[in-house]
């Protein structure tokens, strides 16, 4: 058992001394940018998250971020979804590059209904009493989320 062990620490200090141990990350907790049903165009509130984003990306000139964009399961057909999430995140991504961004530094993904919001699934939205709590529900479904895929971009 003990030259199991030996056997595995060497290893891992082979791997680390080689440089193939796994790098740690930077989490950035990025604000969601909601909007209203079959709506794509940003408000204010909006604008005003989205610098945050830029800001990140202003200061790390080497991140990568993909700008998911989502809708909610009751906004429509399948396209009709597709083509909302898909407005609403290359809206996001304009609004970014307008603030002087590279625009290689975001990716858009279109999701659709794909990821509902935990607890805000069609399923979950039925259970709710009131219309009220329903559509607040259905609004974290209508956003735009951000994370950061790569850390290794090369400014132009």
């Amino acid at each position: 058992m003990k030259l199991k062990l030996r056997f595995i620490l060497l290893l891992c200090g082979l791997i680390t001394l080689l440089g193939f141990q796994k790098k740690q990350q930077t989490y950035v907790n990025f604000p969601k940018i909601l909007f209203d049903n079959k709506a794509t165009e940003l408000d204010s509130t909006a604008k005003k998250k989205l610098m945050f984003v830029v800001r990140v990306l202003k200061d790390n000139p080497n991140y990568v971020i993909q700008v998911d964009g989502h809708a909610d399961s009751s906004e429509g057909t399948h396209d009709v979804k597709v083509a909302l999430s898909g407005k609403r995140a290359e809206a996001c991504k304009k609004y970014i590059i307008s603030q002087g961004v590279d625009a290689l530094q975001l990716s858009v993904r279109t999701r659709a209904d794909s990821l509902p919001m935990p607890g805000c699934s069609p399923r979950d939205i039925s259970e709710f009493k009131t219309d009220e709590d329903k559509e607040l529900a259905r609004r974290q479904n209508r956003r735009v989320s951000f994370k950061i895929i790569s850390y290794k971009y090369k400014p132009r």
